[in-house]
């Protein structure tokens, strides 16, 4: 009998601290008010069971007259902010507070606001705009998943986080050069976003995750994708073997080749969108889909560039492909349509795919039909300010991605084979 009692009061004990965690960490409860409403045998449970000790491991120094207990180092990287190696106290109850305090009081400000309740706002308000790709949203949601849901940080007040916790988060994600620098960057990114959240909630008075230098930190390096976009020759054949067709998704694959910029910049573009005069080609809006896949028409582009709209050069086959395209009165209309609605993407693939088969070429999405375009262009010698602008890269940073990916030219080839040879 006697056992059943401690076992179901020790049931009670364990459950009165999880549910107190539960409401803490979800900004239902206030903890700076109800954490003395938390006894030391319930923290002590806790402990036990977030260290998997049967009894916490505090020791007494003797020499010093205090207790002590060391954090495993596991736990400690596992909870990505600045976790103490040991914590002491002049008596056990004083040790097992710290440890509380570290593990669950420093968990939740006055305000609630951590970066997991800024995170819901922020997802949320994603979906709802139409401004956001749901593959924008979609990445966003794989990244919070995979690195930060599950870390310690995002459950700290967001006033109590400081750059050194950023920092320990930063090398434990990328620890043995485990990611790289591209992936990394798109995670900090969404970090940058919901600390700018909470610059503007007044939360914080400053962004410090954008202040951070993360130059020290060493990454995986890039795979190597010089065969991974079309070469100048299998782009040739394909266009070439297009040309002539009275398909209207075989004319975008050409013209998407003719001014590689994004397919769904092509979807978008309306006759008034080409001065033929001038020979130029304007983008300044494009087609994403929406949450429940329908195709919207977004009157500006994905990089959003401070500088305006990008103007395109009109190349002679581009024009020789609009020339086939009977014109509406209303130059306001799309260029590119199936029954007056935008092209799929998917559809645009599926024809592209079918050329390469036939053409026993390797085969790549649009997007890659872009790459194309831009490591060509480095290749040729174009400087990466101007490629930059057509590409409309908003930073050097993603250009970078195609400085790596640009094939070596027969120049470069032939001069290094003259010093080297």
């Amino acid at each position: 009998m006697m056992d059943m009692m401690k076992s179901n009061e020790n049931l009670i004990v364990q459950n009165a601290a999880k549910a107190f965690i539960y409401l803490a960490s979800r900004g239902i409860i206030d903890m700076t008010s109800e954490s003395g409403q938390i006894d030391t045998m319930q923290k002590e449970k806790f402990l036990q069971d977030l260290f998997e000790q049967n009894e916490l491991s505090i020791t007494y120094y003797q020499s010093s007259g205090v207790y002590g207990f060391k954090i495993p180092s596991e736990i400690r990287k596992k909870a990505g902010i600045g976790i103490p190696v040991r914590v002491t106290g002049k008596t056990r109850e004083i040790v097992v507070d710290k440890l509380f305090d570290i593990f669950i009081g420093r968990r939740i400000a006055s305000n609630g606001k951590t970066l997991a309740n800024l995170y819901d706002s922020f997802i949320d308000t994603r979906k709802k705009d139409p401004d956001f790709a749901a593959h924008t949203v979609k990445k966003n949601t794989e990244d919070w998943n995979k690195y930060f849901k599950n870390t310690m940080i995002v459950t700290v007040a967001v006033e109590q986080i400081t750059p050194k916790d950023l920092m320990d988060l930063f090398k434990a994600m990328t620890a043995g050069r485990k990611m790289t620098r591209h992936a990394f960057g798109n995670a900090k990114g969404l970090l940058n976003q919901l600390f700018d959240l909470a610059v503007e909630m007044n939360l914080i008075e400053r962004n410090i995750c954008r202040e951070i230098t993360t130059r020290t930190l060493k990454f995986k390096p890039e795979a190597c994708k010089q065969e991974q976009v079309y070469t100048k020759e299998e782009r040739n054949s394909i266009v070439n073997y297009l040309d002539g067709s009275e398909n209207v998704y075989d004319k975008a694959i050409i013209m998407q080749f003719c001014l590689s910029c994004r397919v769904s910049e092509v979807k978008a573009l309306y006759w008034s969108d080409i001065d033929f005069d001038k020979k130029l080609v304007t983008i300044q809006r494009e087609v994403v889909d929406g949450e429940n896949g329908e195709q919207i028409i977004k009157n500006q582009t994905k990089s959003g560039l401070s500088e305006g709209n990008r103007v395109l050069p009109l190349t002679e086959r581009a024009e020789r492909v609009l020339a086939t395209i009977p014109k509406p009165e209303n130059k306001d209309s799309l260029i590119f349509h199936k029954d007056y609605k935008p092209l799929r993407t998917q559809t645009i693939n599926t024809h592209l795919l079918d050329t390469c088969r036939k053409l026993g070429v390797r085969y790549f999405s649009t997007h890659k039909i872009r790459a194309w375009g831009i490591t060509e262009a480095l290749a040729s010698g174009m400087d990466q300010a101007s490629i930059m602008r057509i590409a409309g890269h908003a930073s050097p940073q993603t250009m970078r991605h195609y400085v790596r990916t640009a094939r070596i030219s027969k120049d470069i080839r032939d001069n290094f084979d003259g010093v080297f040879n």
